[in-house]
């Protein structure tokens, strides 16, 4: 099993490369392409870090399995969209669904994994007591 700081970087480097890579190639007759796939890539870069974070942080806050696995997926997909809207539309992306779409349904299922990993490790870490 990889460490928590391992796997954050590795997630925190994957999201900006992915990110910035979609963005370019969704917006390519854009005239601020470079502008908008620097955005998204940073942004996700951050917005992952603030998820695997708030994911651990909004975990304990739900007493239900089902909720400690379900709500801090959610809460942190409406989070981003909101955030991912208003940057996009302030630096006038054009194509803002097709840009956000993907890294939304993508950062859902992340914040997903990472609440499995969470409850896994936390059960782990109960059975060897």
């Amino acid at each position: 099993m990889i460490s928590e700081s391992l796997y954050k970087k590795i997630s925190i480097s994957g999201a900006f490369l992915l990110w910035f890579t979609w963005t370019y190639l969704v917006n390519q007759e854009s005239e601020i392409v470079l502008i908008s796939a620097i955005a998204q890539g940073l942004s996700s870069s951050i917005i992952t870090s603030f998820m695997i974070t708030a994911n651990g942080n909004l975990y304990h806050r739900f007493d239900e399995l089902s909720s400690k696995i379900l709500m801090p997926p959610i809460i942190i997909f409406l989070v981003c969209l909101t955030l991912g809207y208003v940057v996009h539309t302030i630096i006038g992306t054009t194509h803002i669904l097709e840009t956000l779409s993907p890294a939304l349904a993508v950062g859902f299922v992340f914040s997903l994994i990472t609440c499995l990993r969470i409850n896994r490790n936390n059960y782990e870490e109960n059975r060897d007591v």
